[in-house]
């Protein structure tokens, strides 16, 4: 395989279904290059050094429990960090920059693939490398922001009732229980999913994997997946790409 184009798969430019190798060479051309991140987390265990995402210090479009976020437009991917990370490596003491921003990266890497289902699950990931195993078991309980905002809502109506009618307390509480309990269940089914899948392709590879082939490899053996991806290779470039970064011993 090219190097050109595994140095391209290596700045976390992923290779999408149904790109030929012209059409992924020139888009990865085209990307802009800016500073080296230098986060060994992602660059250790994903394989990804995205020199090409742009980060902004701002607090324009970040809600208050966030650090940073990442924003998708026209094509155009970038990162916006809480504009205190400019002057400090930390904010409010338990949010370190470099955390934070590695975190920003999986997302942003991930965007182009349009698989949302596992990407809060790469991220929080890396807090198992932080030694915050809590956060990253937690972290994907909720996967868009209109979840945390019902789950915010239903988390105060119990406590306005509490302070108004506290006879209906425990009644409040149903609408809150209910949906953090079936967050949960969701949760464990993804990680467990996730964990599968991981064990088995290792996380570079997986990292750059749809949500749908990460379900289906959780389902398979070793050997079946390797089976698997030698046939995708016949027909995709992708796999073509993919093969060659992370099942080097499988090529012809």
């Amino acid at each position: 395989m090219d190097k050109e184009l595994l140095e391209y798969n290596r700045k976390g430019i992923f290779p999408l279904p149904g790109e030929t190798e012209e059409i992924y060479r020139a888009r990865a051309k085209s990307m802009p290059t800016f500073a080296d991140p230098g986060i060994s987390i992602i660059e250790k265990l994903y394989d990804i050094k995205p020199s090409w995402v742009p980060v902004k210090y701002s607090n324009e479009r970040l809600h208050f429990w966030e650090g940073a976020a990442s924003f998708a437009e026209e094509d155009k991917i970038s990162i916006e960090l809480r504009r205190e990370f400019a002057t400090h490596a930390r904010y409010l003491r338990f949010w370190k920059k470099e955390d934070i921003l590695a975190h920003e990266y999986v997302h942003a890497v991930r965007f182009p693939l349009e698989s949302e289902k596992y990407e809060e699950f790469f991220a929080y990931f890396l807090s198992f490398y932080h030694h915050v195993p809590v956060r990253a078991f937690l972290g994907p309980l909720f996967l868009a922001d209109y979840e945390v905002k019902i789950f915010l809502l239903t988390l105060l109506l119990p406590l306005m009732v509490l302070l108004f009618s506290p006879s209906h307390f425990m009644m409040a509480l149903v609408p809150f229980c209910a949906i953090f309990l079936g967050a949960t269940v969701r949760l464990a089914l993804r990680w467990t999913r996730w964990c599968a899948t991981v064990k088995k392709v290792g996380p570079a590879l997986m990292m750059r994997l749809l949500d749908d082939e990460i379900d289906q490899f959780s389902k398979m053996d070793e050997g079946a997946i390797a089976h698997a991806i030698e046939e995708k290779k016949k027909s995709s470039f992708r796999w073509q790409l993919l093969a060659a970064a992370y099942y080097p011993h499988k090529n012809e």
